[in-house]
């Protein structure tokens, strides 16, 4: 017998456990993983097998080791065979039961709906005027349609696309596409003097729809034959259907692969073993029926004629589109026109609701929603269409701050999406609109306010009720003193109202002087600056000389300075106050793009920007 050492089989082996071994944890698995471990494990299983054959079959080792490395073969080629027998049973299973051609298309009659990836194919490689897929991202359409160009046909719809993309229309994107051959998986071509258009349209005629099953399951590499299933329906109603089916195939070689990977779903450090196995899509297409011609379900129970290469060339296309295509150039207008329209009747859903009395509620605790006409929240787009024209909320001011204290009072959960449009809809209103408030409704919204922690959860409300004048004074003082001891990292709105109203009492500045001191230790950490800048430009306001002389003495990052300095030397300064009352801004939070998140009312006039303090433009 030779020694161990001396044995290819053992090295095989003992590379095995050294590769598994370092692909259980993380460190140096991920690095074998991007260098192919686990194909690198499953190589060395096969040169243990071949090496322990050899060996077993020169009488190196014992010779009844022969049977390890032949158990191991035959049991894969028994399981690829076995998957090739119950192919071909599916195979002939479906070819017997699908339908061939079942409603030959016209399309004088019928309009073809179609998945989106299936339309856009359907519409370039086979004999069908134009298809469509639903899709909700185009109104008032909620179609696409897909029609194959000629050359010149493509030409103008190119220059119709650079105009709609001049003019940001989103029908540009996508408008003209190349269309492809071949699986393009490495390097795409694409067929020379033909397009794709993609165009916003409604299908114009009976609909035959179709519909599919079972793609799913393709993707998650499920083991056993997967079967998929296209539905065709005509107004409604189901008038066929066609089995398609796919298996993850056995590779005729063994190739195993063995390792570790990162599962990004858990996230976790997952170890696996399988055979490496490609997706073969299995033969169905009925016996009578032409596969190189009509190799889809649509192109077989529909009859839709596959486009031969030859097909292409000299494509003359359908003249109607000639026309079709000038027409587009209409469509920035029309959907001008739509979204007026849309807006329009959004608005006047929210005054609806805004006078609507009833409160109908559903779960409990914190989590009460308000139910209105069966939705807890309103249609995507009415806060853009409500909050667009602040003007036209001024008429309605007392109702919506009539509903608004009345949902708060039924202490609806403060994420409902009904209530925020009603806290958002009072923050757009002018400043006039406050300040000629009645007092019972002033003192109803400062109550709800009080009673439903409005300085955390309905902050630039609170704010704005300053514009109401020196009548809220009273509340925001009362406020400050029950608020004062909160955590320093809490909204500071309490101090900032009274920042807005210009005033306070004695007892008042000695909280806003105490906070001062106690936030002027350090800028080390943001909340501490946070703090005490709010409170900075609140005694900046009232006039109080002891902090109109600079920055807290302990601060010292240059940026923290620099604020300070400027606040000081009056940039930003408006009829509101320093800063339009509004403290340093921490990083992230102080930007042109997070600046115009806030109510223009309530926006910092300071913004950093270029490592220096400037004032924001309006814009």
């Amino acid at each position: 017998m030779p020694r161990l050492a001396s044995l290819f089989s053992v090295w095989a082996l003992i590379a095995f456990a050294v590769l598994g071994l370092l692909q259980l944890f993380p460190y140096t698995g991920v690095i074998l993983m991007v260098l192919g471990g686990a194909l690198w494990c499953g190589l060395a299983v096969h040169a243990f097998l071949i090496g322990l054959g050899v060996e077993a079959a020169l009488g190196r080792v014992p010779r009844f080791l022969l049977v390890v490395p032949l158990a191991a073969y035959s049991g894969y080629y028994v399981m690829y065979l076995q998957q090739a027998r119950e192919i071909a049973a599916k195979a002939q299973q479906l070819k017997a039961s699908n339908p061939s051609l079942v409603l030959p298309f016209d399309p004088a009659r019928y309009s073809l709906v179609l998945p989106q990836v299936h339309a856009k194919l359907i519409a370039e490689h086979y004999d069908v005027p134009v298809t469509y897929d639903a899709n909700p991202n185009f109104r008032p359409e909620g179609f696409l349609s897909h029609r194959l160009l000629n050359r010149q046909q493509c030409a103008d719809a190119t220059a119709v696309q650079a105009k709609l993309r001049a003019q940001r229309s989103r029908a540009a994107f996508g408008l003209v596409m190349p269309v492809q051959v071949g699986d393009g998986a490495i390097m795409p071509s694409y067929i020379k003097d033909v397009c794709l258009l993609n165009f916003p349209e409604k299908p114009p005629l009976q609909q035959v729809v179709v519909t599919r099953r079972g793609d799913d399951a393709v993707w998650r590499r499920e083991r056993g034959i997967l079967e998929q299933t296209t539905d065709f329906n005509l107004d409604g109603k189901l008038f066929a259907t066609y089995h398609t089916a796919s298996v993850w195939r056995l590779s005729p070689f063994p190739l195993l692969l063995i390792g570790c990977a990162l599962n990004s779903g858990a996230p976790s450090w997952d170890c696996f073993a399988n055979f490496n196995r490609a997706l073969e899509v299995i033969n169905t297409t009925p016996d009578n029926v032409d596969g190189a011609r009509y190799d889809l379900p649509e192109s077989i129970v529909l009859g839709l004629r596959k486009y031969l290469p030859n097909d292409y060339v000299e494509f003359k296309g359908d003249d109607r589109w000639q026309p079709f295509i000038q027409q587009i150039y209409n469509y920035p207008q029309q959907q001008a026109e739509f979204d007026s329209d849309h807006k329009a009747d959004l608005f006047s859903q929210f005054v609806e609701f805004v006078h609507d009395s009833t409160v109908e509620t559903t779960a409990t605790g914190v989590f009460i929603n308000i139910v209105y006409k069966g939705a807890v929240a309103p249609p995507g787009e009415m806060e853009r269409a409500v909050l667009s024209a602040p003007e036209k909320l001024i008429p309605m001011r007392d109702a919506i701050a009539a509903r608004f204290v009345q949902l708060t009072r039924a202490s609806i959960g403060v994420n409902n999406k009904w209530y925020r449009l009603l806290d958002k809809s009072l923050v757009a209103l002018p400043r006039d609109a406050y300040a000629s408030m009645p007092d019972d409704e002033v003192n109803q919204l400062l109550d709800a306010l009080g009673s439903s922690r409005g300085w955390d959860y309905f902050r630039e409300l609170y704010l704005r009720m300053t514009d109401a004048g020196l009548r809220t004074l009273g509340f925001y003082e009362r406020e400050l003193a029950r608020l004062q001891n909160r955590d320093a990292s809490k909204s500071l709105v309490p101090e900032l109202a009274i920042c807005r109203l210009g005033q306070a009492d004695e007892p008042t500045r000695e909280i806003l002087r105490k906070e001062f001191m106690d936030t002027s230790k350090t800028d080390r950490f943001d909340d501490p600056v946070d703090h005490n800048s709010a409170v900075f430009v609140t005694l900046l306001r009232l006039g109080d000389t002891a902090v109109a002389q600079g920055a807290p003495a302990t601060f010292q990052r240059e940026e923290v300075v620099r604020w300070y300095d400027a606040v000081r030397q009056g940039k930003g300064q408006t009829d509101v106050g320093p800063n339009n009352c509004n403290g340093w801004g921490r990083s992230g939070f102080r930007d042109m793009n997070w600046w115009r998140r806030f109510p223009p009312p309530l926006r910092a006039s300071l913004i950093y920007q270029d490592n220096a303090w400037v004032e924001a433009k309006a814009n």
